[in-house]
């Protein structure tokens, strides 16, 4: 059993086959195995410094029987495509291994590329001389010069490298689940005593958008939000609050859940798994803080970096070994990390990093000439001074970006001509006054010119809304009766009303049911009918008009209608005469010039004279004759006697507008003449109304103006 540091593994299809030209391939765990079952593969170092390639079978849930193991110093590389590796042995056994996935296919491709070169300049460049020697020295020269397979970094031990291979492989064997080689691993890994820091990574948490509140010691109210992972860490947060808002890491305090959190707290831990949550930041003073007035400007590139590689969205980047095409980054959301022994060396330069990355990634090159050494070690000054004065001017902000006005809620910076803050929505500030010689850059003036564009739209769309809405009223007004276009509830019979069913009136627009507005009308014993919503606190004054009527009238009841208003009207008129024949509707005015009426309907002369019809007598002869009928009529006397022994006691009163007698019944002291429909206050005699009728208070009673009323005994005439 291979004893030693696991560096790798990864699953695939092992196929072999030896040095003859008939051989075929054939998979390494035999004739009697499926051709396509899977290996492991595992990459050893002993405690001797020996490299070793180990195939195992491939058994879910532990760690299956050896194969067989070669040593890595006797094999040659060559990487097929993405997925497929080719060895070669010094015997000339070959061996292909078809990976399952590029991330497994690309760790394995580091590894055993770094390794074969390491051991090629260990053994002085000779393959022969490492097939000679077995083994690799105690220390491979990699470990010895303090290098990482990772990413090279100077003053780090060959433990610190072990720890951080064994959690590598720790985090695979977890998540295939391995349990038993998980145990193993663990084992070694806590032989080793290293300072490890462990986070589980949500791969099932959605992204959602998180509410942020900005706030400091003089406003508050600042409304942003951001995109993020359960997973996202605190410090995460701060670093695309860095980025977007230029707010520096050390002024930011969070609370989320009424709780004041750390940098390595996630948003599970801070109980938010989802949206629907507002997270607070609190803004320190610089003072009190202790911020340098140059923090922002050495984080900027870090964390413009982060934003671009999906790390502020909270996702965990896989901890790797090295690539042939890219090295990618730690950050504080790996999820097994293993912290060095020695304190972390000062950031590299652009120049530098690049050098570090193509020393990793590259084959050994033949060595170079020392004039050709001396002349790029002349040349590096002049690149970093051109690579210094590439990002000064790119963080000199542009004329566009010096001007602009500061939110005053979310003090975000916005251009001169936005009329509001694109982070908060909040107004721009009143006083404030775009430059007069400011020139707009190429995307303001695309967003102003789309803004242009909208406002044409919106009022192209609102002059097309109000045609529409013209011919609509059009069409309306050409109906008698509005029919409603929503389901509604009859306020009368208080019954459900379907769309189309129901009526909605011109003046007030209150809707009721067909029937019920027909049957209002039929009882209504006014000349003009007024809308019968009616509450405890408010009743329509509204008039139904002559065209909404006829509509919803039967001809025979329209008709009936109007005599009823003929007669109302004539009962209200002081200068009318009804025609004397019994049941004659008809009725004319007074005329000074005209003494007679040829009633149109039942065709006899009245007199308007004596107010009878006496043809073939003159009005002298008519009058005289009714004098002497009066006198001899015992029954009339005795009516005529009654009626003014009832005016004289007050139970009865001549009415101001007719002169005819009324009498009250029951009830409050408003009465109605019942010839004239004259409104009367029966404790005063008078009208209850001025000329002007209801509610004309010039005239009549006066009662309750002021606060007044009409008379001491009043009771309730209005």
């Amino acid at each position: 059993m291979a004893q030693g540091t696991l560096l790798a593994f990864a699953s695939a299809q092992v196929y072999q086959k030896d040095a003859s030209p008939e051989s075929q391939w054939t998979n390494v765990l035999g004739a009697g195995k499926d051709q396509a079952a899977t290996s492991q593969l595992c990459i050893y170092r002993e405690h001797s410094g020996q490299f070793n390639l180990v195939i195992r079978e491939d058994r879910p849930g532990g760690r299956g029987q050896m194969i067989f193991s070669l040593p890595l110093h006797g094999l040659s590389y060559n990487k097929k495509d993405p997925t497929l590796i080719e060895l070669t042995y010094h015997d000339g056994t070959m061996y292909t291994a078809k990976f399952l996935s590029n991330k497994d296919a690309n760790i394995m491709h580091t590894v055993i590329s770094n390794l074969l070169h390491e051991i090629k300049r260990a053994g002085g460049g000779s393959a022969a001389a490492s097939q000679q020697k077995g083994r690799i020295g105690t220390k491979p020269a990699w470990a010895e010069k303090g290098k990482s397979l990772t990413l090279p970094t100077p003053g780090r031990s060959p433990e610190v490298e072990d720890a951080e291979a064994l959690a590598v492989s720790l985090m695979k064997a977890v998540e295939v689940g391995d349990k038993s080689f998980a145990m193993e691993l663990a084992s070694q890994l806590a032989s080793l005593k290293p300072d490890l820091d462990v986070a589980v990574r949500n791969k099932t948490g959605p992204k959602f958008r998180l509410r942020v509140s900005i706030e400091d010691k003089d406003m508050c109210g600042g409304q942003y939000m951001m995109d993020v992972h359960p997973s996202t860490t605190i410090y995460t947060l701060k670093r695309m609050m860095m980025a977007k808002l230029k707010f520096p890491i050390s002024v930011q305090r969070w609370v989320i859940q009424k709780r004041l959190c750390q940098d390595e707290w996630t948003l599970t831990k801070c109980g938010v798994k989802g949206p629907g949550h507002t997270a607070y930041l609190y803004l320190l003073t610089a003072v009190s803080a202790g911020a340098d007035r140059n923090e922002l400007e050495p984080l900027e590139g870090a964390v413009g970096g982060e934003v671009a590689q999906g790390a502020v969205g909270g996702a965990a980047l896989q901890p790797s070994l090295g690539g042939p095409s890219s090295i990618p980054p730690r950050s504080p959301a790996t999820p097994v990390t293993v912290a060095p022994a020695t304190p972390a060396p000062p950031r590299l330069g652009i120049a530098e990093a690049e050098a570090v990355v193509n020393a990793v990634l590259e084959p050994p090159r033949p060595a170079q000439p020392q004039h050709v050494l001396l002349q790029g070690a002349a040349a590096r000054p002049q690149q970093q001074q051109q690579l210094q004065q590439q990002g000064a001017a790119a963080q000199a902000p542009s004329p566009a970006q010096a001007l602009g006005w500061s939110c005053p809620v979310c003090t975000f910076v916005n251009q001169p001509t936005r009329p509001g803050c694109e982070m908060c929505g909040a107004p721009r500030p009143e006083d404030y006054r775009v430059p007069e010689n400011y020139i707009p850059d190429e995307e303001e003036r695309e967003r102003l010119r789309k803004e242009q564009q909208a406002e044409e739209m919106y009022r192209e769309a609102e002059l097309r809304r109000r045609e529409a809405n013209l011919q609509e009223l059009m069409m309306a007004e050409q109906q008698f009766l509005v029919p409603n276009t929503l389901e509604f509830e009859c306020a009368i019979c208080f019954m459900d009303v379907e769309p189309g069913d129901g009526v909605v009136l011109r003046d007030c627009l209150h809707s009721f049911c067909r029937e019920c507005l027909r049957q209002h009308i039929v009882q209504c014993e006014e000349a003009d009918v007024k809308c019968p919503f009616v509450d405890d606190d408010y009743s329509c004054p509204a008039m139904l008009q002559d065209r909404e009527i006829r509509a919803l009238l039967s001809p025979d009841e329209y008709q009936r209608y109007q005599e009823r208003g003929l007669a109302i009207a004539e009962g209200q008129a002081r200068d009318a005469f009804h025609c004397k024949t019994a049941d004659c509707r008809g009725f004319c005015f007074y005329e000074d010039l005209s003494n007679d009426f040829f009633c149109p309907i039942c065709g006899k002369r009245n007199c308007l004279t004596c107010k009878a019809i006496h043809e073939n007598m003159s009005c002298r002869e008519y009058q005289d004759d009714l004098r002497r009928r009066a006198n001899n009529d015992e029954a009339a006397q005795q009516t005529m006697a009654m009626l003014e022994n009832m005016v004289r006691q007050g139970e009865a009163i001549h009415c101001p507008q007719c002169d005819i007698i009324v009498q009250k019944k029951e009830g409050c002291d408003w009465i109605r003449c019942s010839m004239c429909r004259t409104e009367i206050c029966w404790v005063t005699k008078a009208r209850r109304w001025g000329p002007g009728g209801p509610g004309d208070i010039s005239g009549g009673c006066r009662c309750r103006v002021g606060g007044q009323k009409c008379h001491p005994e009043c009771r309730n005439c209005h």
